[in-house]
Order: C-alpha cells, then structure tokens, then sequence
C-alpha cells in the first residue's frame, strides 16, 4: 500500500504530483552523490537487481510508503524529516 490512498479524482492526481515530485528529489539527491540507480538500490532493499523499483520511483511511477522513504533518506544520509506539506503546496502552486 502507498502513502496515500484515494477515491477522489482530484486527491488522486494530486498524489500522483506528489510522488513525481518526490522521486525527483530522490534521484537529484542520488545524482549529486553520484551513486548509480543500482547502488542506491543495494542501500535501500539490499539488492541490486531492485535499480528497476528505484527508476520507478524517482518517475513519479510507484508510490511508496513512509518506512521506504525513510530508508531513502538513511540511504542518502538525509534527515528522515520531509515536510510533506511543503512538496504538496508547491503542487497545488502549479
């Protein structure tokens, strides 16, 4: 199960900003790193073969949960504090 679960067409594309925006924020963290897709995915899951998942989320394409997402941030050494709110203000901006 995702972060975020709807029935309204609305709060559903909204979501689905959300996550295209968050998996922007992953993948332009692991850029600046450089670590490849499958790096990041031994980091993650502990297994390489997971750089495939790693590629869908990072295109807005898999919603994740919050326990993924924390083990991104410890993965990538950021603070486990994501506002959010913040990512989905600057949705509803666009």
């Amino acid at each position: 199960m995702g972060v975020f679960n709807s029935t309204n067409r609305e709060e559903t594309m909204a979501v689905s900003e959300v996550m295209k925006d968050l998996g922007y924020r992953i993948k332009e963290e692991r850029n600046k790193q450089a670590l490849t897709q499958r790096q990041l995915a031994k980091s993650v899951f502990g297994d390489t073969e997971m750089h495939s998942y790693i590629y869908l989320i990072e295109n807005g394409k898999k919603e994740i949960t919050f326990r993924t997402l924390e083990k991104f941030c410890n993965a990538l050494n950021l603070k486990a504090e994501i506002n959010i709110q913040e990512i989905v203000e600057e949705v509803k901006e666009d």
